[in-house]
């Protein structure tokens, strides 16, 4: 099995739909939470996706960050990274992260 990381697009609609829906019904947090699915239609979620990981994001209190699917050759979704660009005084104290030194 090949996996790789990849960016949302609109490809991956249906696979994301399976996925989260799995997760949804295991009444599991989701996480990351970036990945869920907040009540809104994929087109919505991946216009915040794109959004959230420009400098827009700190119009809303957060920092820039970009989200991204673990995937197999058939697109099937296995799971998800958020990756934070920078973090802020509060990141730094909570909210995971990892510091690499």
């Amino acid at each position: 099995m090949n996996l790789k990381l990849v960016k949302p697009d609109s490809e991956l609609e249906s696979q994301y739909n399976d996925y989260i829906s799995e997760w949804e019904k295991s009444e599991e947090n989701i996480v990351p939470y970036a990945s869920r699915r907040g009540g809104q239609d994929f087109k919505t979620l991946l216009n915040n996706w794109q959004i959230g990981s420009t400098e827009k994001a700190y119009e809303k209190g957060f920092v820039p960050a970009t989200l991204y699917f673990l995937v197999d050759e058939n697109k099937k979704i296995y799971g998800a990274l958020h990756i934070r660009h920078e973090l802020n005084k509060y990141l730094l104290s909570c909210g995971g992260h990892m510091v690499m030194e």
